[in-house]
């Protein structure tokens, strides 16, 4: 389904003819009679018909060809789209070209399939993932150069407190009717743990339907082909890991970080965590925006390992229970209470 598809019956969405194709106009009434007259008129000089005869070629090249701008067009319903990259306005002016909003295990993703194959950038497939409520899930483009025959990742969300430099503002969802209003804003980068790598900068606004329904967010998601996960209350608000940024370390869209990581002699049971115990299989951690690095909080409490999976070649992964008090050694009134942690979490031992 594509909304954007421009014709010449369209007024609001293409420029016409410029001061040039004026003249085509005029010329295409009068250019038979013109052109009779002008191949029996006696011309002196070989100069002047050369001359001629390149004025009248360069007309009818111009008059052959419409120039036609396009702009994002709105349908009677509404629909709207509109995409920058890297300021430039993305349009889904090719019958390759397309742009969809689809339900996802919960969450919505944004769809963009853009680009030309004659020249730089190639083609162009687009991901932005969120939900309703406005949470950024993650957002990575692939491309695919003239040179190329297999699209690859070239650029992804900063991987460390995504959502606060990847911006998702719902300004409404319409359920019943299947609809959702929203802008995007934020940088997508080469290499998703350095910040000043080559980046490509979204911004956007939209009014588009999805088909399907939505779903409740699973906890689940897969770390080296095995279903992993970690669950938990932070003072009281329910925490979700999205991703395992390495064995054992999980984050989600805002700064926080817990990381479970057990020795292979650590048999199940219950282990203590304190400051200073030497048993911390566990650890919780808050990004720094201006150091860009973890700062880790002080544990009191307990994590419990009930299962571990043996996947063979070493890998394994362990199953279990968290409760703690996590405090910041740098400012003692940044407290937070974690209760009811819940986790699966991948280890693979040499």
């Amino acid at each position: 389904m594509n909304f954007w598809a421009l014709n010449n019956s369209d007024e609001d969405k293409y420029i016409g003819f410029n001061h040039i194709n004026l003249f085509c106009a005029c010329f295409k009434l009068f250019g038979n009679g013109i052109l009779t007259q002008v191949i029996f008129f006696k011309i002196n000089g070989i100069m002047k018909k050369i001359k001629l005869l390149l004025f009248l070629l360069f007309f009818i090249s111009a008059c052959t060809k419409e120039e036609i701008v396009y702009v994002p067009a709105t349908t009677a319903d509404g629909t709207y789209f509109n995409l920058k990259v890297n300021g430039t306005n993305i349009l889904l002016k090719n019958s390759y070209d397309k742009a969809t909003l689809t339900p996802n295990k919960g969450n919505i993703v944004l769809f963009v399939d853009y680009g030309n194959g004659s020249n730089s950038p190639g083609y162009n497939k687009l991901y932005v993932v969120f939900d309703t409520s406005g949470k950024f899930i993650e957002a990575y483009q692939e491309s695919m150069d003239i040179s190329d025959s297999n699209y690859y990742i070239k650029y992804k969300n900063y991987r460390n407190f995504p959502a606060n430099y990847f911006n998702i503002n719902i300004v409404s969802f319409n359920e019943s009717e299947k609809r959702l209003k929203f802008s995007i804003a934020g940088k997508l980068y080469a290499d998703d743990a350095n910040l000043e790598s080559e980046f490509i900068n979204l911004e956007g606004d939209f009014n588009m339907k999805y088909e399907g329904g939505m779903a409740t967010i699973p906890p689940t998601f897969q770390f080296g082909g095995f279903d992993q996960h970690c669950t938990a209350k932070l003072s009281g608000t329910a925490w979700t890991a999205l991703r395992e940024l390495s064995q054992g370390e999980f984050t989600a869209e805002d700064p926080y970080k817990i990381e479970i990581k057990f020795p292979l002699a650590a048999g199940i049971g219950i282990y203590n965590l304190s400051p200073s115990g030497s048993s911390n299989y566990l650890r919780f951690a808050k990004f720094n925006t201006t150091t860009k690095v973890f700062d880790y909080y002080d544990v009191t409490g307990v994590v419990n390992q009930t299962y571990r999976e043996f996947h063979g070649g070493g890998i394994y992964t362990f199953f279990g229970t968290f409760s703690f008090t996590a405090s910041n050694p740098n400012n003692p009134s940044d407290v937070i209470q974690v209760t009811d942690g819940d986790f699966a979490s991948y280890l693979h031992y040499n």
